[in-house]
């Protein structure tokens, strides 16, 4: 099995983009903080199904998606790592695929953990 390319040092979040789009609107930046969290969690559990069931098309859809939300938080890992799982979705590698999962669902805590501090 192949290990994820993407380095363990990379910034859960990079507040920096976020304060260049936002300045110093920290009310907005914990709402977006907060709908990426509640909204997150329930895109992982339907993409562990579609992954489990190797449904590769729903699978790279999700990835997609996640990706591009992690993109636009600032959560480089996550957004690395999502993209990762898109292209090899996209490859139907199934291990591959799993092992990447795993490593979203670390990197999606660690994002909380970041978040929860902010409060």
């Amino acid at each position: 099995m192949e290990n994820s390319s993407i380095p363990v040092t990379t910034e859960v979040l990079d507040f920096s983009r976020l304060k260049e789009l936002l300045g110093d609107d920290n009310a907005t930046i914990q709402k977006l903080f907060d709908t990426f969290v509640t909204s997150t969690a329930p895109l992982l559990a339907e993409l562990d199904k579609t992954i489990i069931a190797t449904d590769f098309a729903s699978t790279r859809a999700l990835a997609h998606q996640l990706a591009g939300a992690a993109a636009n938080l600032g959560a480089q890992r996550m957004h690395l790592i999502a993209r990762e799982l898109e292209n090899a979705s996209g490859e139907y590698l199934s291990n591959q695929c799993h092992t990447l999962y795993d490593e979203l669902s670390v990197a999606f805590i660690e994002v909380c953990k970041v978040v929860s501090s902010t409060k």
